[in-house]
C-alpha cells in the first residue's frame, strides 16, 4: 500500500522497508535492535530515502517541518506503518519464528536425550 508522507508543503511517497532499506540502514550504523537509542538517526534516514536526498538535507526539512507546525510523530506512524505493512519484515519475522521454534525443539530434544541417558 503505498502511503504518502509529507514534509514542509510537498508530498512524497513513504520509502519501502526492504532489502536495500535495511542496507542503507547498516551503511549507516542505524541499528533496529536499537531502535530506542537511534530514532533521530533512524527517522531521518527513513526521510532522505523517501524525499530521495541526503540524510543532511533530510535533517533540516525535518527540523524545518517541525519549525512550521509539523510533528515527528506522524513521520513516525507513517514509518511504523510501513515497516508493519511491510513484506520484508513479514517474511523476516516468520522466518525468525521459524528458526526459533526449530532451536528451542532441537534443544528440549537434546535435553530429553540427556536425560533418558542419565537415568539408564
Amino acid at each position: 500500500m503505498d502511503r504518502l508522507l509529507k514534509i514542509n508543503g510537498r508530498t512524497y511517497k513513504a520509502a519501502e522497508f526492504d532489502v536495500n532499506f535495511m542496507c542503507e540502514l547498516e551503511d549507516n550504523n542505524i541499528d533496529l535492535d536499537k531502535i530506542n537509542s537511534n530514532m533521530f538517526k533512524l527517522i531521518r534516514m527513513y526521510v532522505a530515502l523517501s524525499m530521495g536526498v541526503d540524510v543532511v538535507t533530510a535533517g533540516k526539512e525535518l527540523t524545518e517541518h517541525m519549525k512550521n507546525g509539523g510533528s515527528w510523530e506522524e513521520v513516525s506512524e507513517i514509518m511504523s506503518d510501513m515497516m508493519e505493512e511491510s513484506d520484508f519484515f513479514r517474511s523476516k519475522s516468520k522466518n525468525e519464528s521459524q528458526t526459533s521454534s526449530t532451536r528451542t525443539s532441537k534443544k528440549k530434544k537434546e535435553s530429553d536425550e540427556a536425560k533418558t541417558e542419565v537415568t539408564s
